[in-house]
């Protein structure tokens, strides 16, 4: 029996070009279920894994969507050692080579509209008025706005974010760092 390489197929309907692979079948029970984040030429897929993970190449071109099928491989690569390896222990410039990402990210987004100037005077004023002491009840937190937040409640999401982008699972000392 002969096995077929994952290649680029044309979707019946549209004539846009997909590529799928088959999950691993040492993965499978720890990855099901879960998505992952799959960049391909820049734009952003966000799959779910199960017994095959497929993603759109967003393009009807056969050689267009050949030169994506391998990024798209190399993407599924990534993925699949992901799951398969045992959280890793980041080093401070790694970690702090995510905080940039991070950084940018957020940056980007506050670019175009980072609100008005009311918002933020309101902000500094609440912080102000909370810096140093614990935080506040859930009664009190219910009547402000923006309460106090720890680092992991504020960044969390941001960091989880970078560490799904580069399809990272890190140890709990990492991540505390992060």
């Amino acid at each position: 029996m002969v096995l077929s390489m994952p290649r680029p197929y044309k979707h019946p309907k549209t004539g846009v070009y997909w590529y799928r692979q088959r999950t691993p079948a040492v993965i499978r029970a720890v990855a099901a279920g879960k998505s992952v984040i799959i960049t391909i030429d820049g734009r952003i897929s966000q799959p779910k894994i199960g017994a095959t993970v497929q993603v759109s190449l967003g393009t009807k071109d056969v050689a267009e969507a050949k030169r994506l099928a391998g990024e798209a491989q190399s993407q599924f690569e990534q993925v699949w050692l992901s799951f398969s390896n045992a959280p890793v222990k980041l080093s401070l410039r790694q970690i702090v080579a995510l905080a940039g990402e991070v950084y940018r990210a957020w940056k980007l987004m506050l670019e175009d509209e980072p609100g008005s100037a009311i918002e933020w005077a309101a902000k500094r004023e609440r912080r102000e008025r909370w810096d140093g002491k614990p935080p506040p009840s859930p009664t009190q937190r219910a009547l402000m706005f923006d309460p106090p937040r720890t680092l992991r409640e504020q960044w969390g999401s941001w960091v989880d974010g970078a560490l799904v982008e580069h399809h990272l699972t890190v140890d709990t000392e990492t991540y505390s760092a992060s």
